[in-house]
């Protein structure tokens, strides 16, 4: 540090906390350099590393009057410092120059907390987004499943009526060739069932063949 600051800005470059610097400049003020500017007391540069001292001491398990006894041998006692209306004046620019730094350092800390905070709502927009769209995709493809499922449907109805019919007719002709009289000989109508059958009977299998490969094929897209 070159030059006198005010407690807050002293103790911002220390990193030591401003309450607890407050507390150790009015236990052991003697032992502080500084000075009175207008109603302003700034600390002159050798006191950084004496409020250092104290900080370590403290941190070291030392009591406050084992603390100021330390001091008193370390150091001297100091006094506070009259200034000249020159001297003031410029230690009054200074000062209004540390506490404009200050606040400077306390306006970049808002923007930066800001800043990450805005992060945080991007992204939690980001996810959002790509949670909506994930689902969107997730109820197209249901979408698309579900009509296939329905066309399949469809179609197996289609195929056991088709199997139902033929089935019907399959028990007419065999009830009806039950009901033929047996006769010597070649009858043209029991060869004609008897065909008819025979074509029935190759329906059936290959409108049962259908049938299986439809079912396969919806088990395969489950």
């Amino acid at each position: 540090m070159n030059d006198w600051l005010s407690l807050t800005a002293m103790a911002r470059r220390l990193q030591i906390p401003e309450p607890t610097a407050r507390r150790y400049a009015k236990l052991f003020s003697d032992y502080l350099p500084h000075r009175k500017v207008g109603r302003m007391t700034l600390y002159a540069p050798d006191a950084g590393p004496i409020l250092t001292r104290i900080s370590q001491l403290y941190s070291d398990g030392h009591k406050k009057d084992e603390v100021e006894a330390l001091l008193k041998q370390e150091l001297p006692k100091t006094i506070d410092v009259a200034s000249s209306p020159l001297s003031e004046g410029r230690s009054l620019v200074r000062s209004d120059n540390s506490v404009l730094q200050e606040k400077l350092f306390q306006f970049l800390e808002i923007v930066s907390d800001q800043s990450r905070k805005i992060d945080a709502l991007m992204e939690r927009d980001n996810q959002t987004s790509a949670t909506i769209a994930r689902l969107q995709e997730e109820l197209a493809t249901e979408k698309a499943r579900r009509e296939t499922l329905e066309k399949t449907s469809a179609q197996y109805k289609q195929a056991l009526c088709t199997l139902y019919r033929g089935y019907k007719d399959h028990h007419a002709l065999i009830q009806a060739l039950r009901d033929q009289p047996l006769e010597s000989g070649s009858n043209p109508a029991i060869d004609r069932i008897s065909n008819r059958l025979t074509q029935l009977e190759d329906m059936f299998l290959e409108d049962m063949g259908k049938l299986q490969k439809m079912m396969n094929h919806v088990l395969k897209s489950q």
